[in-house]
C-alpha cells in the first residue's frame, strides 16, 4: 500500500497543532499547580493555520507575492487597571526610546499615562480603535491596507515578530500610512507557560524588529489568546513599560461566520472608547472591514489607533456629595436622620 505523499506545508501544519496541544496541556498543569493563570476565554486562531511560517518560506517563495505600495460581550466600563488621577510618567528619554526613535502620533507625549491593562477606555467621544492580530499576511494584509487607505482609517496591527522578519515591507507600509504597529509576540506562544528567558525573547525581539522597520517606539502589546498571569502582567507593565491591550468587542471572525456577520457584530458591539478585535489572516475579515467601517461611520464613529485612544482616556467623574443645605431641603417632612 502506498502512503499519501504529504507536502512540507501539510507536515508543518500537523506539527504546529501537535505543539499547540502540548502547550495547552502544559498550561493546564501549570495553572493547576499555581492557581495563578488568568485567561480571557476567547480562542484565537494560529497564524500557522493561515499561512506558512517564515522558516518554510524559502520552499514556497514562488507562491508569495511581493507586498504592494458572534455576539459581543457587554461593553466594560473603561480600562481594567485605571491609573490614579495625575499618575503619569515623564516623557520618554532618548535612552529609553532609542536613538532617534519617535513615539507613534497620539501617545500623549509628556502626559502619557503609566502603563496599565485596557480593554476599552473611558471617553464621551464616539471613537473606536480597530485592531488586527496575527499578521502580517503576505496576501491579505496588503489588501486590508488598500481598504484602510481608501477609507482614510487608521488602525493598530498587533504583529508577530517572525512575520515582520518575513514581510518587512508590509510593516514598513503600515507605519508609512499612519497605522500603529504593536507587539503580539514572536511566534504566538502562550506566555504564562514560558520560562522567563523565553518570555523575554518573545517580547524583546519582537519589539526590536518592529522598531527597526517602523522607526517608532513600541508602547502597546496584546498577549496571545488574551492570556496572562501575574508574572506576565507585571513584566509587561513594569519591566517593558508596555500597555496591555485586550478588547471589548470580539466578532469571533476566527470561526469564519461570514463577512456580513463579522461586520454586523463589530457595528452592533461598538461603543465610545471600544477596542475592536479582528484578524488580518482571514479572507472573511478583509471582506467585512469596508462594511463595518461604513456602518460605524454612519453611526457617527471615528477611528483612531490604540495609542490615540489611550490618549483620550478620561478619569471617571466623581459623584459630588450633596451639600447639607440641599440634604435638608430634600428631606421629606418627618423623615428620620
Amino acid at each position: 500500500m502506498r502512503l499519501p505523499k504529504w507536502s512540507g506545508w501539510t507536515i508543518e501544519i500537523v506539527m504546529h497543532r501537535v505543539r499547540r496541544a502540548a502547550a495547552i496541556v502544559a498550561l493546564l498543569l501549570s495553572a493547576a499547580a499555581t492557581g495563578k493563570a488568568e485567561e480571557i476565554p476567547i480562542p484565537h486562531s494560529s497564524p500557522s493555520d493561515a499561512q506558512p511560517s517564515p522558516a518554510s518560506l524559502s520552499r514556497y517563495a514562488d507562491l508569495v507575492p511581493p507586498a504592494t505600495n458572534t455576539n459581543t460581550a457587554p461593553a466594560p466600563a473603561g480600562n481594567l487597571a485605571y491609573p490614579a488621577v495625575g499618575d503619569t510618567t515623564p516623557a520618554p528619554s532618548a535612552s529609553s526610546t532609542g536613538e532617534g526613535m519617535a513615539l507613534h502620533p497620539g501617545t500623549g507625549g509628556a502626559g502619557r499615562h503609566r502603563p496599565a491593562l485596557f480593554n476599552s477606555v473611558n471617553t464621551s467621544r464616539k471613537v473606536v480603535a480597530l485592531t488586527f492580530d496575527d499578521g502580517p499576511h503576505a496576501k491579505l494584509t496588503p489588501q486590508l491596507l488598500d481598504i484602510l487607505r481608501r477609507e482614510n482609517v487608521r488602525a493598530t496591527f498587533f504583529v508577530l515578530g517572525s512575520l515582520v522578519e518575513a514581510y518587512p515591507q508590509i510593516v514598513q507600509r503600515m507605519a508609512a500610512e499612519g497605522h500603529e504597529v504593536a507587539n503580539h509576540t514572536w511566534d504566538h506562544p502562550r506566555l504564562p507557560s514560558l520560562s522567563t528567558e523565553k518570555f523575554d525573547r518573545q517580547i524583546r525581539d519582537t519589539t526590536a524588529i518592529i522598531e527597526k522597520n517602523t522607526g517608532q517606539k513600541v508602547t502597546v502589546m496584546r498577549p496571545t489568546y488574551g492570556l496572562y498571569n501575574e508574572r506576565v502582567k507585571n513584566d509587561l507593565l513594569e519591566k517593558y513599560r508596555l500597555d496591555i491591550i485586550l478588547w471589548s468587542v470580539d466578532p469571533n471572525d476566527w470561526k469564519k461566520p461570514g463577512a456580513n456577520t463579522v461586520a454586523r457584530r463589530l457595528i452592533e458591539g461598538a461603543h465610545p472608547g471600544a477596542i475592536l478585535l479582528a484578524h488580518d489572516i482571514h479572507p472573511g475579515t478583509i471582506a467585512a472591514t469596508p462594511i463595518a467601517i461604513a456602518g460605524l461611520k454612519a453611526k457617527g464613529y471615528e477611528f483612531v489607533t490604540v495609542s490615540g485612544l489611550l490618549a483620550m482616556d478620561e478619569a471617571p467623574k466623581p459623584t459630588p456629595a450633596p451639600s447639607p443645605a440641599k440634604t435638608a431641603e430634600n428631606k421629606a417632612p418627618g423623615a428620620a436622620n
